[in-house]
C-alpha cells in the first residue's frame, strides 16, 4: 500500500463481510495502519480466514438485514468508516432469494445506520455482474442489465445506495468489482484450481475456451477501498479492475510458468452458465482520476504472489480442487 498508507491510525472502521476473501485482507490492512476494527458477523459465519485476529477485532453477531442487530452494532462501533462486503453465494432458488434479501434489505438498512451516523464514509463492494454482457470495457455510466442473480441483487443495492447518496446527503461510494484473485481466495474458483492443479499433477477442467475476464488482485482492491473512503468526491460510482481482458487458457498458461508445472486441460468440463460472456473488461479512467487510484499488479506478479501465501498457508485451500470455475 502506498497512496493511502497510514491514514487510517486510530481510525475507527465498521466492516461486513469480514470473513470473507475481500474482506479478510481489508481488515489486516486496516490493523496495519492501526485502525480500530468492529465486524458484523452472521453467529455462524465461518471465522477461518481470521485467524490470529482475535485479540485485534471487535466482532459484533448480527445479520446485515437485522435492522436492530446492524444498529446496536454501529452505535457501539461509531465508525469513521464503513465498508460493506458482506453477500450471500449459492446457485439456487433459496440462495437466490437470500442474495436479493442481503443485497436490497441489507442496503436499507445500512442507509438507515448512516442517517443516524451521519459522520460515517460507506464504501459499498458491487459487481461487474451488474452490467450487460458488452464488447466494449465497462464505463460507470452503462445500463445496469445483469443476467445472474447475483448481478441482479448487486444492481437492486446499487439503485437504492445511489439515491441514498442523492436525496439524503449521505456519504456513499460503490465500487464495481471486476475478477479478484489473490489470497483467501474461495478454493473452488479458477486460479486455486488451476494452482492446486499444477502442484498435484492433476488433470484441470474448465469451461468453453474463449471466455475473458478483468483480473485484479486483492491487494489492489482493498487499496481501492481505502481510498474510495477517503475521497474528496462521495455518490460514486468506481470500476475497479485492471482495464485488461484475460481468457482463462492465459491465465492458465501463467500459473503453468509461475509454478514451472505442465497442466493437462480438460475443457468444456462444465456446461454453460449465464456469466460465461465472452468479454468482462473495466474502464478504469474515473477510478484513476477521482481516486488516483490504478492497480500496482500486473496479473503475473498476483499469481507468483498467490502462489507464495499459498505455500506458506497449505491447508488453506486443501479442499480446493473440485467445483466450476467462477466468474462472480
Amino acid at each position: 500500500m502506498n497512496s493511502v498508507a497510514d491514514r487510517f491510525s486510530g481510525r475507527r472502521a465498521f466492516v461486513t463481510g469480514g470473513n470473507g476473501f475481500i474482506g479478510a485482507n481489508l481488515v489486516r490492512e486496516l490493523l496495519r495502519q492501526g485502525a480500530h476494527v468492529h465486524l458484523l458477523l452472521r453467529p455462524q459465519a465461518d471465522t477461518r480466514r481470521l485467524q490470529g485476529m482475535a485479540g485485534e477485532i471487535r466482532i459484533h453477531h448480527g445479520d446485515i438485514t437485522d435492522g436492530f442487530a446492524l444498529a446496536a452494532a454501529f452505535d457501539t462501533a461509531a465508525p469513521d468508516f464503513a465498508f460493506h462486503l458482506a453477500t450471500a453465494r449459492g446457485n439456487d432458488p433459496a440462495a437466490w432469494a437470500r442474495l436479493a434479501e442481503t443485497s436490497a434489505i441489507g442496503a436499507l438498512r445500512l442507509i438507515d445506520a448512516l442517517q443516524n451516523n451521519s459522520v460515517t464514509r460507506l464504501v459499498v463492494a458491487g459487481s461487474s455482474l451488474e452490467y450487460g454482457p458488452a464488447i466494449h470495457p465497462h464505463q460507470e455510466m452503462d445500463a445496469l442489465a445483469p443476467t445472474t442473480w447475483h448481478g441482479v441483487g448487486k444492481a437492486m443495492a446499487s439503485l437504492a445506495y445511489r439515491q441514498a447518496a442523492a436525496s439524503m446527503q449521505l456519504s456513499i461510494n460503490q465500487l464495481r468489482l471486476f475478477h479478484v484473485y489473490g489470497p483467501w481466495e474461495a478454493a473452488y474458483r479458477l486460479l486455486p484450481t488451476a494452482i492446486g492443479a499444477a502442484l498435484a499433477g492433476q488433470p484441470l477442467p474448465l469451461t468453453r475456451p474463449g471466455i475473458k475476464r478483468d483480473w485484479v488482485y486483492v491487494e489492489d482492491v482493498v487499496e481501492a477501498l481505502l481510498a474510495a473512503a477517503l475521497a474528496d468526491r462521495q455518490g460514486e460510482v468506481y470500476n475497479i479492475g485492471s482495464g485488461t481482458e484475460t481468457s482463462n487458457e492465459e491465465v492458465v498458461s501463467i500459473v503453468e510458468q509461475v509454478t514451472g508445472k505442465l497442466i493437462a486441460r480438460q475443457p468444456h468440463a462444465f456446461l454453460p452458465s449465464a456469466s460465461d460472456t465472452d468479454h468482462r473488461c473495466a474502464d478504469i479512467g474515473k477510478a484513476r482520476a477521482d481516486l488516483g487510484w490504478s492497480p500496482r499488479h500486473d496479473l503475473a506478479d498476483g499469481i507468483a504472489a498467490t502462489l507464495a501465501w499459498c505455500r506458506l498457508n497449505p491447508s488453506a485451500w486443501e479442499s480446493g480442487m473440485g467445483g466450476r470455475p467462477q466468474h462472480v
